[in-house]
Order: C-alpha cells, then structure tokens, then sequence
C-alpha cells in the first residue's frame, strides 16, 4: 500500500499537524508513505516534520494564498 501525503508547507494548523502524525505513524506501520510539500519552510518543520524526508520541488516556492506571485 501507498499513501501519498500533500500539503502546502509546515505552516502552524490543525489538518498539518493531523496530516504528519499520519505519515510518522502509517511509516512505522512500513506502509509507504510519502510526503510531498509545496514549500519546505514553517514553525512545524522543527516540531513534527524533523526526520520525515519530505519531497518538495526544486525551483521556485509555490506562493502563500493570497500573496503575491513569487519572482
């Protein structure tokens, strides 16, 4: 079985904070599980995103909602 993961970034919420509980519990379960960010950086990255190895494109970030375009 695989799961796939997606959120924006490790911005601060509830479904984040569900969603990486998820993946480190479904990973030690060894159900394939990963992760896919749209931006690699916010405050949850530290708390409950260390050591998940998340795949985030190279290139340009994907801007916040309701931000300006990046670039």
């Amino acid at each position: 079985m695989r799961i796939l993961t997606f959120l924006h970034s490790f911005e601060p919420g509830g479904v984040e904070r569900v969603a990486l509980r998820l993946v480190r519990r479904w990973r030690d379960q060894g159900i394939d599980a990963p992760l896919f960010l749209g931006r690699g950086d916010g405050a949850m990255g530290a708390e409950l995103g260390h050591d998940l190895d998340p795949h985030v494109p190279r290139g340009r970030a994907f801007p916040l909602p309701g931000s300006r375009p990046c670039g």
